[in-house]
Order: structure tokens, then sequence, then C-alpha cells
């Protein structure tokens, strides 16, 4: 079975907006391009931007090739169901 995503027009606008910023566009270009009149509206896109780029950055400091002292975690047994009366 196939599940059908509805697209918005609104939902399209925030994806360019975010490949935008991702790829470098300033806050009057991105007003320029979305017909956007404050810059209010324009900064939550480059907020994200800024944090998904520092994340990665900071991704470097995550030991990833080591599990020394790492635990696993394992969630805790269901009881089984009874469906006798």
């Amino acid at each position: 079975m196939t599940v059908q995503r509805q697209r918005t027009a609104h939902g399209l606008k925030k994806a360019g907006a975010t490949i935008c910023v991702e790829n470098g566009a300033t806050a009057p270009q991105l007003m320029a391009l979305f017909n956007w009149s404050n810059i209010k509206e324009a900064q939550p896109y480059i907020d994200a931007a800024k944090r998904k780029k520092m994340a990665k950055m900071g991704a470097q400091f995550m030991p990833m090739s080591s599990t020394e002292g790492v635990q696993e975690i394992v969630p805790p047994a269901r009881p089984a169901l009874s469906h006798r009366k």
C-alpha cells in the first residue's frame, strides 16, 4: 500500500527557502525571491540553516568509531497478551 503525501503551497515555499539558505542565499535575496516584506519572515530559515551547519561542524567531536564506555539501551520486555477469558 502506498501512502500519498499531501503537498501544500506553504510546504513547497518552506522547502524552497530552506534549500536557498543552505546554498548560501542571504536575507535580502530570500525576501526578493519569496516576496517577503520583513526580514523576520526570512530569519527562521537562516537560523535553522546555521544550526544545521553548526551541528555538522560539532559532530566531529563525537566519538563515532569507539564504543568504549557506551552501554546498549534495551527496552523492557512487554508482557504477552492473553486472549483467554
